[in-house]
């Protein structure tokens, strides 16, 4: 079964690495799942993403349908994860762009997740002047969603999520950030698309989804809801 056994939320001014550190300890054969938006300092349109790697050895994968660029390369949001990872105490993760860059994200502990193949689909979406809500996505099996939501051009007083999904984590509302997340004990055939409403209607935002497979055996998910 899916379950969020820690989030944390990071933001960095201007750089091209982004590191952010595990308040707890992380959990051998747990996945971690890096989501986040990036924009780019100078705005001239040519940044890219590196990658994302961890201090433990870990190996992270680029969730390719939820990944690049989706309202041209100066803002940009991806998902990228790594399964069945060695626990250890200051667990780090770090992103690195290709340029200089503004860098909103969340890093998540998960167990229960399949150790070979976690991802099972994902996707992205972008849209302006309008409440956040797209990239769905069909789970084939049992899983848990997780959908980072970002916006610019206004203050989010609050956030309320979508019909279905649940807030995971509150990243400090002037953050313009926010975690949602469901659990489906099986597949359905039914897209399930984030959603948010924020306090004032941004002037742009993106959504980057992930679907993670449960691990064989496993039983209904446990969403917990974390503070940063």
């Amino acid at each position: 079964m899916g379950t969020i056994l820690q989030s944390k939320f990071f933001q960095s001014d201007a750089a091209t690495s982004h590191v952010v550190t595990f308040d707890n300890p992380t959990t051998a054969g747990s996945a971690i799942v890096m989501q986040f938006d990036a924009f780019e300092a100078d705005s001239n349109g040519t940044m890219t993403i590196i990658g994302t790697t961890g201090n433990n050895g870990e190996t992270y994968a680029n969730v390719p349908s939820a990944a690049g660029s989706t309202l041209s390369n100066v803002w940009q949001c991806a998902t990228f994860v790594a399964p069945n990872v060695a626990g250890r105490s200051g667990h780090q993760v770090t992103l690195t762009t290709s340029e200089s860059a503004y860098v909103r994200g969340i890093v998540t502990e998960v167990s229960g997740i399949d150790t070979s193949t976690p991802v099972d689909t994902g996707n992205t979406a972008a849209g302006a002047a309008s409440q956040p809500s797209g990239a769905a996505a069909t789970a084939s099996a049992a899983g848990l969603h997780l959908a980072h939501i970002a916006i610019i051009g206004a203050s989010a007083s609050s956030f309320t999520p979508g019909a279905g999904w649940t807030e995971a984590l509150d990243a400090n509302d002037a953050s313009q950030v926010t975690q949602e997340t469901q659990y489906r004990t099986a597949a359905n055939g039914v897209a399930q698309t984030p959603s948010a409403t924020a306090g004032l209607t941004p002037d742009n935002w993106q959504i980057t989804h992930v679907i993670l497979k449960d691990a064989a055996g496993g039983s209904a998910g446990n969403i917990a809801w974390i503070r940063a």
